[in-house]
């Protein structure tokens, strides 16, 4: 099925979203939709499966006019819409989320699709206990029980590892080459280059035309092609963090086992992986939000051989309070969680961006500098749960830099950023480390490894440095 979006416009509270839009999507191939945060991606994509209706335009599908009322609508049509978030109910079993909606199940069909997408999974799993990659799955899974002819994917990579990308898109191909048409949300230009027949790039609620993916990604990616070479204060002054043997066994999430790892000042420490191998066990640790038993040793050197502090984890707690205050490390921390672990939905900007700064007389002027420094249009007087997610990331990420820390620990630093955004923040936490920042970096996925001095994956809850 052939889909063409027409002249389509949209406008929220006076300001346009999307403006005369065109776009042609052709049966049997995979479309990629690239574009800044608040581009009109989503919204293009809530339009297409009936979730939102244009003020003007026309949805055309292999040339007829067609008017959706409902997402219901748009599925009885072919059209499926698979979110980032899955929407799935986590008290029911896997197999009974893929019935939800389907009028006559065929169970011939529901076996059929299981076996190419949940093969590891047991339909009788509550999702509940399912991590974010297997929901995501689920939810393909009963997207494709729909018989789509038009399949939308909301950045569907971004809690996968490689391997489970080259899984997904294989089979994507796979079904385009018979007729699907895949339309496919996504920052990743890596991604788009790899698996897309088309690349559409939208700019403020238009196709941005005459613009080729070459000179998009030469745009986006120069500043990850060089690090800074800004040389650091006298090596005898260096500090080191290490963290020693390190073992956590949370009851309700993966375990870390016996982990070695270690950076300097001046350096980017990468660990890669996914939550369900432990990552976010080492984010609530190194965030002071683990609460469960532990093993290890964390200490802190100046130079080669000056002991600084050293916490045995078995007896002493370790938290932010003392890092800050017993280490005396500045320190900021940017969370995967920046809507409730970062901020507040119901805070205001300026609340949250001058929670931690000590001139109170200036917090209004404070946070428009930092507001003006993530280059976001928005008061510090309005609420944070006005910000898109992208914006947010700025935010926090601006507010905990500011004041060159010492420490820096980044949990998903570039996700929800569109390709621009993601390659600004990355060249500047390589400027900060220049400046002699100590940088941790917990990321699932994309995070330009040519940025970094040391790089270690996570498998199992086990950590193995890259070579």
């Amino acid at each position: 099925m052939n889909l063409e979006l027409k002249d389509i416009s949209l406008s929220f509270s006076h300001k346009a979203v999307l403006d005369c839009l065109n776009l042609q999507f052709s049966q049997g191939q995979i479309h990629g939709l690239l574009g800044e945060n608040g581009a009109g991606k989503s919204t293009t994509a809530n339009i297409i499966c009936g979730e939102l209706k244009p003020q003007k335009g026309q949805i055309l599908l292999d040339g007829k006019e067609v008017i959706f009322n409902s997402p219901k609508e748009a599925i009885e049509h072919g059209i499926c819409y698979v979110h980032q978030r899955p929407m799935l109910s986590e008290s029911l079993t896997v197999k009974e989320n893929l019935l939800l909606g389907v009028h006559k199940p065929d169970m011939n069909k529901i076996q059929q699709e299981a076996d190419i997408w949940l093969k590891d999974i047991n339909l009788k799993t509550s999702v509940k206990k399912l991590g974010q990659d297997s929901r995501f799955f689920v939810s393909l899974c009963g997207a494709f029980l729909r018989n789509p002819k038009i399949l939308i994917l909301d950045e569907p990579t971004a809690l996968l590892n490689e391997a489970q990308r080259e899984f997904l898109f294989t089979n994507l191909q796979k079904l385009a080459e018979n007729g699907l048409n895949v339309i496919v949300i996504t920052h990743s230009i890596k991604e788009a280059k790899n698996y897309c027949n088309t690349i559409s790039f939208l700019e403020n609620g238009h196709l941005k035309e005459d613009f080729s993916l070459e000179e998009f990604s030469i745009k986006v990616e120069t500043s990850v092609k060089e690090k800074e070479s800004d040389k650091l204060i006298n090596t005898q002054e260096i500090k080191q963090l290490e963290f020693r043997n390190i073992t956590v066994k949370p009851s309700k999430s993966p375990a870390i086992n016996n982990i070695n790892f270690s950076v300097k000042q001046g350096q980017i420490l990468l660990i890669q992986g996914l939550a369900e191998d432990g990552l976010s066990t080492i984010e609530n640790l190194l965030t002071g939000m683990s609460t469960e038993k532990k093993e290890g040793t964390i200490i802190l050197r100046q130079g080669a051989e000056k002991l600084l502090h050293s916490i045995n984890l078995k007896y002493e707690p370790f938290n932010t309070r003392i890092l800050r205050n017993k280490m005396k490390l500045s320190t900021g921390i940017v969370p995967t969680d920046k809507k409730f672990r970062g901020s507040n939905p119901d805070l205001t900007i300026e609340q949250i961006l001058t929670a931690g700064n000590k001139d109170q007389k200036n917090t209004f002027s404070y946070a428009k500098k930092l507001i003006s420094l993530s280059n976001i249009n928005i008061t510090p007087a309005e609420k944070a749960k006005n910000l898109s997610g992208g914006m947010l990331q700025r935010l926090i990420y601006n507010r905990e830099i500011i004041s060159s820390p010492e420490l820096l620990i980044l949990c998903q630093p570039l996700q929800g950023l569109d390709s621009s955004a993601a390659s600004q923040i990355s060249s500047s936490i390589r400027k900060t480390a220049s400046k002699g920042s100590m940088v941790i970096v917990l990321s699932s996925r994309d995070f330009p490894e040519e940025y970094c001095d040391k790089i270690y994956n996570l498998k199992n809850g086990k950590l193995q440095e890259a070579q």
